[in-house]
């Protein structure tokens, strides 16, 4: 398996600089200086503020998982599908005893799916936001089932332990 490279070799349309180490970065702080880092890599702001198709494309890893994503973009591939103001969810058949389970976290563009692929967002996170930007009228509205609203549990617990340990004063400091 090769290494991925270490600069982009294209520019990239969600982002203002096209040397970038590592997408999405281990830490956002100090990677653009003062300016607002979470606008510049998940522009997804609110429900309202979706990709679209060309900018959820350049999300992926690289142009097999993209054109395998852009495949599973059909209503026909996807069962109970279903999205609200943070999230997106439904269940594609792959080749397992099981669906694949993939979510979306709307609000942060990030992904989630059980599937064994170690790519990050895999083809079946992919085709599944291509599928909402396509036909959000697919998508059934209410209750998340508990296996998003578990992960979404989970990241804004994350978050919070996170910023936690930003705001607490080092005692090696003082």
């Amino acid at each position: 398996m090769r290494a991925l490279p270490w600069r982009r070799s294209r520019s990239h349309p969600l982002y203002p600089t096209t040397t970038i180490q590592r997408y999405p970065p281990k830490s956002l702080r100090g990677c653009f200086g003062s300016a607002n880092v979470e606008q510049l890599y998940w522009p997804v702001t609110s429900v309202a503020q979706r990709l679209t198709s060309d900018q959820i494309l350049a999300l992926a890893p690289d142009s097999s998982s993209a054109k395998a994503g852009g495949a599973l973009a059909t209503a026909r591939k996807w069962s109970g599908l279903g999205a609200n103001e943070t999230a997106a969810w439904g269940e594609c058949q792959g080749s397992g005893k099981l669906p694949y389970q993939a979510r979306i976290d709307l609000l942060e563009a990030a992904f989630k799916c059980t599937c064994p692929s170690r790519k990050f967002p895999c083809k079946h996170g992919l085709g599944l936001y291509l599928l909402l930007a396509s036909d959000p009228g697919l998508f059934s509205g209410g209750d998340s089932p508990s296996w998003v609203t578990e992960w979404l549990t989970s990241r804004a617990e994350r978050t919070e332990r996170k910023q936690q340990r930003e705001a607490a004063p080092d005692p090696e400091a003082q």
